[in-house]
């Protein structure tokens, strides 16, 4: 059994997501995001990450608590394998801080949710620069609560000072992971269409009649 139907129920898997989708899709949907999950073991640039995109990606096509579930447990799988194994990056750290990352996480299934009507490249990218911004916003101002720049203005404007530098690192991974995750699931699905076109089609082809004429039995 997949992940996917392990986490949605083999007879619950209808209701577990928001649009329509062929149940072998539905388990590819999982496997994007255990893929992208995954990503965040490997070596990569600083803030370049996919969970973000993975809670966008789960809000659109999830519904219910399994929108927010399966972002929310990778990222929480991913921390505990670091802190588990010593991966660089990857790690429990201050719980006030986590709590407001994790947040920022499910914010973006929230703005994910958004895009179930309707998904267009321009609302892709308007979305993922929101979920970006959203996701720098409160985790620095987590930090800068935390009283590691001084709980003054002059220490808020440092924090995100030496913040900013980053934040260009969170846009451009945040659009390549939303690309890349929407891309392919997408692209899947216009090609499952396809297929199901093509063979209704052939069913509703009729098959050749071969009429005999009956002038020579007149």
């Amino acid at each position: 059994m997949t992940l996917g139907l392990f986490i949605a129920g083999a007879d619950d898997y209808v209701n577990a997501v928001a649009i329509p989708l062929p149940r072998g899709i539905f388990n590819m949907f999982y496997a994007l995001v255990i893929v992208a999950s995954l990503s965040r073991m490997v070596p990569h640039p600083p803030n370049v990450a996919c969970i973000a995109a993975a809670g966008l990606f789960a809000g659109c096509y999830l519904r219910g608590w399994r929108s927010v579930a399966v972002p929310l447990a990778a990222m929480f799988i991913g921390d505990l394998a670091g802190q588990v194994f010593a991966i660089g990056g990857l790690a429990f750290y201050s719980p006030s801080l986590m709590a407001v990352v994790y947040g920022s996480i499910a914010i973006s299934v929230w703005i994910g949710r958004g895009l179930r009507d309707h998904r267009s490249v321009p609302r892709l990218a308007t979305a993922s620069l929101a979920m970006s911004t959203v996701f720098f916003v409160l985790t620095n101002a987590a930090v800068f609560a935390s009283g590691m720049y001084g709980l003054t203005l002059a220490g808020f404007a440092k924090c995100f000072a030496a913040a900013m530098p980053f934040f260009q690192y969170t846009v451009v991974g945040d659009l390549a992971f939303v690309a890349l995750m929407f891309g392919v699931y997408e692209c899947t699905l216009w090609i499952a269409d396809r297929r199901r076109e093509t063979g209704r089609l052939k069913t509703l082809t009729p098959c050749p009649v071969n009429v005999r004429s009956h002038d020579n039995n007149r």
